[in-house]
């Protein structure tokens, strides 16, 4: 196997779901507002996001969408600005884009 660089990725405890979508991953902790992105898996850029516990991340339709167990989901175009929307049930564990 070639060797690699570390990773950059910030470092924070629960590190818990990611997505990949139009050239960018998004990363988000599981009970934190923290959330990262990188274009090439190696070098991280912190951003924040709402405090939840944040259970899956998934990209399609030119955006990228979280749930969480509590009753919200939010979005985002370029995984650096969300909207928050709330979701009539709660305890969300998984979302799937398919197309």
């Amino acid at each position: 196997f070639p060797s690699h660089d570390s990773s950059t990725l910030p470092s924070v405890n629960g590190w818990n779901c990611i997505a990949y979508g139009d050239g960018k991953y998004v990363a988000l902790v599981l009970a934190d507002s923290s959330s990262a992105y990188s274009t090439d898996a190696i070098s991280w850029t912190s951003n924040v996001v709402l405090n939840e516990y944040w259970r899956d991340i998934t990209y399609g339709n030119n955006n990228f969408v979280a749930v969480s167990t509590g009753a919200n989901s939010m979005y985002s175009s370029n995984g650096l600005t969300w909207t928050l929307r709330s979701i009539a049930n709660n305890n969300w564990n998984n979302i799937v884009f398919n197309s």
